[in-house]
């Protein structure tokens, strides 16, 4: 890996060597992937990582790991998990996006890398037979299978149906005024009032204070006989009122969403999906879709979306990321079963299309 190899030359240089797999009997592209993460590399070396995964399974940025230094015997040294790691860089550098480079005009909006066998890891590539059109995993036309298994062979139409399906959802909750807006508006202005120290309550604390410090005073007036704890409790109060007073003081207004904003790209967006060509619909399907996997196994097709940063910022003024991220979790993952009817081109299973 240090010296360019890959990851499908490291897939085949095992399962040519008959090195065991960790799973199955064969190594695949995304097992190799998975090796070669920096949190796995570091891991390698011996550091301990955690926190590198959110819940729902995206990545935290590095600057969120927590990492321990010697947690375990290294296996690896660090020069080697940097020239790993440059390597790396430097292939995806090399490489990045030539499949949907060559594809970007196909009519199969998922090809060039977007839609992978979870098995295998190969990328799912658009296969015209008996006048239907299919995805099914490239080790099948290119490799007869070697490395995977038996192809289960997807309906274009279904696939590209749901992914479409699932964006326009996620693009509906984006333009909700009434639910998605005031969630992130709540928790924009919750991140806002931490950063800034501001609290909306201090203004009602000074009001008591400023009420217990006089009726200290009046009582004083009136002859309080213990002048001692009087006075303790009033330089208490003032204390108190002063810390108070930071904490009162509105600097700014907290970011918010522009609802118009998120109406009007919604509607661009729908007109794209439904009249723009397909590199066209291709350029947007990418903007907001993480990625696609099949399990084989399971006939299950998993569909990660994502609200690209852009848009975020353009919604948002002075967005703060994480805050939509979060409100819209329990949308950004779609999953979905295969019908099992249909007859086997191939060898492999094969679903009619709607």
């Amino acid at each position: 890996a240090a010296k360019g190899a890959s990851l499908d030359e490291l897939r085949d240089f095992c399962n040519d060597s008959g090195i065991p797999a960790r799973r199955g009997r064969y190594w695949s592209t995304s097992t190799w992937n998975s090796l070669l993460q920096p949190h796995a590399l570091l891991k390698y070396c011996g550091y301990g990582v955690w926190n590198v995964h959110r819940k729902n399974g995206t990545k935290r940025p590095p600057s969120e790991w927590v990492i321990v230094e010697n947690a375990h015997e290294a296996l690896i040294t660090e020069e080697e998990a940097k020239a790993i790691a440059a390597a790396r860089q430097s292939g995806r550098r090399r490489r990045f996006d030539v499949g949907y480079a060559t594809s970007r005009n196909s009519r199969y909006l998922l090809s060039g890398g977007l839609f992978k066998c979870e098995r295998c890891g190969s990328n799912m590539t658009g296969l015209h037979r008996d006048g239907r059109r299919y995805y099914v995993c490239g080790s099948q036309p290119y490799r007869r299978g070697k490395g995977c298994g038996p192809g289960v062979y997807v309906p274009q139409a279904l696939v590209e149906s749901e992914v479409i399906e699932g964006l326009s959802t996620l693009l509906g909750k984006c333009a909700d005024p009434k639910g998605f807006t005031r969630q992130v508006n709540a928790e924009l202005r919750q991140m806002w009032e931490e950063s800034t120290g501001y609290d909306p309550r201090a203004v009602k604390k000074l009001e008591a204070i400023d009420g217990k410090i006089a009726n200290i005073r009046r009582a004083i007036e009136d002859g309080l006989e213990d002048a001692a704890w009087a006075n303790g409790r009033l330089q208490q109060l003032v204390l108190e009122r002063k810390e108070l007073e930071h904490a009162a003081k509105r600097v700014g207004e907290p970011p918010q969403i522009n609802v118009e904003t998120a109406i009007s790209y919604r509607r661009q967006t729908e007109r794209v999906l439904a009249q723009g060509d397909p590199a066209e619909r291709k350029d947007i399907i990418r903007k907001w879709v993480d990625g696609i996997k099949l399990a084989p196994e399971r006939y299950e097709i998993e569909i990660s979306y994502r609200i690209p940063e852009p848009v975020v910022n353009a919604l948002v003024a002075r967005a703060r990321f994480a805050a939509v991220h979060n409100v819209l979790t329990a949308w950004l993952v779609r999953r979905w079963a295969l019908p099992r009817n249909g007859r086997r081109p191939g060898g492999g299973e094969c679903y009619p299309p709607p």
